[in-house]
């Protein structure tokens, strides 16, 4: 782990962080959630811990975790630096979403260890400190700075060749954890990769902390890579849903390949593509569109492929965007705009595998992830709201809604076509008499600054007219199951997916429902005046 105080950009941290399972035996279950602070902003990098075992799991870049507990009466405690400790009560639910409290407590004698925070005297490893002068040498490379400077950290440079000339760390040996374990670098909470460190200027920082922890008994050894369930593969199926945004007919992704990551051994690249939907037998690349797969509906793109059990760190898409024939939106006049793709690849939560077969599918929330972009005229798929989620537990939610909501109060009375800019917000937990807090879409690169309790949906969802009812649908497919706060608002059609635009919801202001979804639940809440779920 290494924290970096650069001078004119506040502090910075920047982790080479050996990730340990803490890895149990016996009869266990599995239990996964999401952990989000009082806004509802994912938190990166939460500590879970099983009480009472060596057992525990640190939350992804949207929040999940997924943990494999020994005991389906445990306790896990839940811990994150500037946050209170939670202990929360398992009960036998195989989801468990945490909000955490913000807590003003020093961290002057508080040590940040990977993704969690020890007292100093409770730290299991080595902590060093290295001076930023002390990284000032010869070379343009600040990988190359490291050698020698930090003890446990081998560092090497394999080529002085212009663009091949990162050096490879490893923590501890080559043999310890097993060969080429990459460490994980984190720059102020942010996965970066050996060429971002390389171009970081030594000039910017005060001082760098180093910390490597030691492994922890119980697990072998293994890493995320722990395989648990005696040698028996996973069989996994892997599907494409989403959520339907308005006003766009198309929303068409092209598919390069599927890359499942485990630290500590080689990623699993799916390249070539057999979908029976479509036709397509070990193609190259695969084009959906989204929007026909709303719901519960999904694309199957993987189908029963083999694979090691154990715990994946993520779930990587690659996406081709070289120009508007291969991913676009078409939008209501049939135009098309060309989507792009950060780095051409959607970095995901990853899952955890047992023996046998499972299917999971990638829910596209394209009204919190799909940005118009203005200036360019394009549209900029993010991972925002993107999910990977286990088709065994999680629930569904849906119904219809009642027509005479979408221009029954003011300013939807004046709208000139009154079934454009109605939506439905689903936020995590119950919000009880602190209506005020739900808002609209948004991200941490908002430029209008939200109020400080504002809570940002976990799932939007836009109303679908039944062809064959005449009724207006809504449907949300695979939530974790939880507490949930539903919420209809009439005037939406301003909701941006990355600003606050402090939008009344809901509106009709008595269209909030709270409630409760079981694994596996299919629920159904019918909204209109004087309704109940």
């Amino acid at each position: 782990m290494m924290l970096i105080k650069k001078k004119s950009l506040g502090t910075l941290s920047l982790a080479f962080a050996l990730f340990i399972s803490l890895c149990s035996f016996g009869q266990s279950m599995i239990v996964k959630g999401k952990v989000v602070d009082e806004k509802g902003i994912p938190l990166i990098g939460v500590t879970i811990i099983e009480l009472g075992v060596n057992n525990g799991a640190a939350t992804d870049f949207d929040g999940n975790y997924v943990l494999n507990i020994q005991s389906e009466s445990a306790s896990l405690v839940v811990s994150y630096v500037g946050y209170e400790t939670k202990t929360v009560e398992v009960s036998g639910k195989s989801t468990v979403n945490v909000i955490m409290a913000e807590d003003l407590e020093s961290l002057e004698e508080v040590q940040v260890v990977a993704f969690s925070k020890q007292k100093k005297n409770s730290v299991i490893g080595s902590i060093s400190t290295v001076k930023a002068s002390d990284l000032k040498i010869p070379s343009s490379n600040l990988t190359t700075a490291f050698a020698g400077k930090i003890a446990g950290l081998i560092s090497y440079q394999r080529s002085g060749e212009p663009g091949a000339d990162n050096a490879e760390f490893f923590i501890r040996g080559v043999t310890t954890f097993g060969y080429k374990n990459n460490p994980l670098i984190l720059l102020d909470g942010l996965e970066i990769t050996t060429s971002d460190l390389a171009r970081l200027e030594p000039d910017n920082i005060d001082a760098l902390i180093a910390a490597f922890l030691l492994p922890i008994s119980g697990c072998g050894g293994c890493g995320f890579s722990c395989n648990d369930d005696d040698g028996v593969p996973a069989l996994l199926t892997l599907g494409f849903s989403d959520s339907l945004p308005e006003d766009l007919k198309q929303v068409v992704i092209e598919v390069d390949a599927i890359i499942f990551q485990r630290i500590g051994a080689e990623d699993v690249v799916i390249d070539t593509f057999t979908i029976s939907e479509q036709g397509l037998s070990e193609a190259d690349t695969f084009q959906v569109d989204l929007l026909a797969y709303r719901g519960v509906n999904q694309l199957i793109v993987i189908k029963d492929l083999e694979l090691d059990t154990g715990t994946y760190s993520d779930v990587r898409i690659n996406i081709l965007t070289n120009d508007v024939n291969n991913s676009y939106v078409q939008e209501a006049d049939d135009s098309l705009k060309k989507i792009t793709v950060s780095g051409g690849q959607l970095k995901l939560p990853g899952l955890r595998l047992s023996s046998g077969s499972q299917a999971f599918t990638v829910e596209f929330s394209l009204a919190q992830a799909l940005q118009h972009q203005s200036g360019s005229d394009q549209y900029l798929l993010a991972t925002n709201g993107i999910r990977v989620e286990n088709n065994k537990t999680d629930a569904t939610l849906s119904g219809q809604i009642d027509s005479a909501l979408f221009n029954g109060v003011s300013p939807c009375d004046q709208k000139a076509d009154p079934q454009k800019g109605n939506r439905l917000y689903l936020y995590n937990g119950k919000v009880g008499q602190e209506k005020e807090r739900l808002a609209d879409v948004f991200t941490s690169g908002s430029i209008t600054t939200p109020p400080a309790d504002a809570l940002a949906p976990f799932a939007v969802a836009s109303l679908e007219n039944n062809a064959l009812t005449g009724n207006w649908d809504y449907s949300f497919g695979y939530l974790p199951a939880g507490d949930y706060t539903l919420a209809f608002a009439c005037d939406t059609e301003k909701d941006d997916s990355v600003e606050y635009n402090g939008l009344i919801i809901p509106l009709p202001e008595g269209q909030v429902y709270e409630l409760t979804l079981s694994e596996s639940e299919k629920a159904q809440c019918n909204l209109a005046e004087g309704a109940s779920c």
